[in-house]
């Protein structure tokens, strides 16, 4: 079967979409709470022997939020949002994050009847108790 001059251009046309999203998929920075990838808190680069000198409570607080703030929890962005956190950073954090009307019939902030909420309540009701028993080790003082 010979292809028609129109019919090449479509082939190369989606050969080039093809390899353009495959390339982004493959290459896109991930956050998989493995300690690879970016640090979209501004906390550091998530590597082990990274020191943290550019804490931000407020993207951290932020990031916290647009993971439980939803249909579904992303637990590995709430790892990697607090990988690095120490346990006096956590407190500013919690500070940063302020209170948030929170549905407890929905896990989110829209409907009617919220009622506001701090972030170690939004944690308590959006991880497994396995989850936040980790997290309650980790900052013991504020979950």
């Amino acid at each position: 079967m010979k292809l028609t001059p129109k019919q090449k251009t479509y082939m190369y046309i989606a050969i080039g979409l093809v390899a353009v999203v495959g390339g982004y998929l493959l290459l896109k920075p991930k956050i998989d709470g493995s300690g690879t990838g970016v640090d979209p808190t501004g906390n550091g680069t998530n590597d082990p022997g990274d020191t943290v000198s550019n804490f931000n409570a407020k993207k951290t607080a932020e990031l916290l939020l647009s993971a439980m703030d939803q249909w579904g929890t992303e637990e590995s962005i709430i790892v990697a949002a607090l990988r690095s956190v120490s346990q006096a950073q956590f407190a500013q954090v919690i500070e940063a994050f302020g209170v948030v009307g929170y549905n407890d019939n929905t896990g989110n902030s829209t409907g009617i009847g919220l009622k506001k909420r701090d972030l170690p309540y939004w944690l308590r009701a959006e991880l497994s108790e396995e989850d936040y028993a980790l997290w309650k080790q980790k900052y013991p003082t504020y979950l």
